[in-house]
């Protein structure tokens, strides 16, 4: 929707308003492409960010409600999951 505000802004028609649901199920319809020498942690690195980002993004409502921890060890704990994820990225590159 956004997209299609923009460039009636400046006088062209501008995408569909579906265009990035065809886009994604164009992406999900590609075949992976993997090396044959591609060790395990390349095929694993992947899903290792995934949760990492996934559970840093889920502590991020508890951040403020005041648990156990203080508020410097929540962020402690979101700093390493994205620093880890960060980390298995770029050994897996």
């Amino acid at each position: 929707f956004v997209r299609k505000v923009k460039a009636r802004l400046v006088r062209r028609q501008g995408p569909s308003v579906i265009q990035p649901y065809r886009d994604l199920a164009r992406l999900m319809r590609k075949e992976v492409v993997l090396a044959d020498n591609a060790s395990w942690l390349f095929r694993v690195t992947p899903y290792l960010i995934f949760a990492a980002t996934w559970v840093a993004a889920a502590l991020v409502p508890t951040f403020a409600t005041g648990l156990e921890f203080s508020w410097a060890a929540d962020l402690i704990v979101i700093v390493a999951l994205l620093g880890s994820a960060r980390f298995f990225q770029a050994l897996a590159g």
